[in-house]
């Protein structure tokens, strides 16, 4: 699922509220690294790099009306006949559900509620059912475009294809394990080549679902995308995890993240299975921020597993 905005936000303050989302926007792609963790659908972004709307776009908003169309097209007509008897020029806003209310409907041309869809026009009805669908959250991006521009020059955006101008704005929704490792750096004497480390980037790239991934950065740097930035910018750290070390045993300890820091206090486990294990029960378990330097933070270090 992917965030739309509601096409009856339509008044002053929603115009506001749409410009000030376009500010952080714009601010994030000045700011190497800050990014929103929103998932907006790829429609809002075609927009805003002035995309043309095709009709395969459909599928990303409304599947039940692109199948619709898909269905007028590849039908002959004396087949249409019998299957839109009561149909007219009018469609469902894509924020209401109930047909019946005359609020939520709009009409596809002068007169729709009164027009209807005969063998003659159906493809025009068709047509002008897709023109609605792709442009009616043109309003609300407008407003998003127009927050945007107080930051940065909107006539720069056609240069983007719109997954860059997300991934710039947005982060990468998947992990790309293969940048994060590019943009890692080892501390306290732990090598890239030692056994533990190896398991580490085996099991985040084989092992773990794109969810786990997520979660784990969540984990480890409270964030839930990955800036899609040069190098460099953002250093995830691996060091030892001492007290581990110091116990002789590292396979009954848990891995201990510092988000403020985007560092990995890691064991030095004996198998891939134990270091998915105790990556997976830390993750979903032990995942309060900022709880570094209380009481939790250092329970947390101190949390052994029997």
């Amino acid at each position: 699922e992917t965030l739309l905005p509601r096409p009856s936000l339509t008044s002053k303050m929603d115009e506001k509220l749409f410009e000030f989302v376009g500010v952080l926007m714009g601010i994030c792609t000045l700011r190497h690294g800050a990014t929103l963790s929103l998932d907006i659908n790829p429609i809002v972004w075609k927009s805003l790099v002035k995309e043309p709307l095709r009709e395969s776009s459909l599928n990303d908003i409304d599947e039940v009306t692109a199948q619709k169309v898909s269905f007028i097209r590849s039908m002959e007509k004396e087949e249409l006949e019998f299957v839109f008897p009561d149909t007219t020029f009018v469609a469902v806003r894509g924020d209401h559900v109930d047909e019946s209310d005359r609020n939520g409907l709009h009409e596809l041309c002068p007169f729709g509620i009164q027009r209807r869809v005969t063998i003659e026009n159906v493809l025009e009805y068709a047509d002008l059912l897709v023109n609605f669908r792709l442009r009616e959250y043109e309003y609300q991006t407008n407003m998003l475009r127009r927050g945007i521009a107080c930051i940065v020059p909107i006539r720069l955006f056609p240069m983007f294809t719109w997954q860059e101008l997300e991934h710039l704005i947005c982060g990468v929704a998947d992990v790309d394990v293969e940048m994060l490792q590019n943009q890692t750096k080892y501390v306290g004497g732990v090598q890239p080549t030692d056994i533990h480390i190896t398991f580490f980037w085996d099991v985040l790239s084989n092992e773990f679902t794109a969810a786990d991934r997520t979660q784990f950065l969540k984990f480890v740097w409270g964030r839930e995308r990955m800036s899609s930035v040069e190098e460099g910018v953002n250093v995830f750290q691996i060091g030892p995890h001492v007290r581990s070390v110091n116990s002789g045993n590292p396979d009954m300890w848990l891995p201990v993240a510092h988000t403020c820091f985007f560092s990995l206090d890691l064991p030095a486990y004996s198998s891939r299975e134990i270091t998915k294990s105790k990556l997976l029960f830390a993750m979903n378990n032990c995942n309060a921020i900022d709880a570094d330097d209380d009481g939790e933070g250092h329970a947390n270090m101190a949390l052994e597993v029997t």
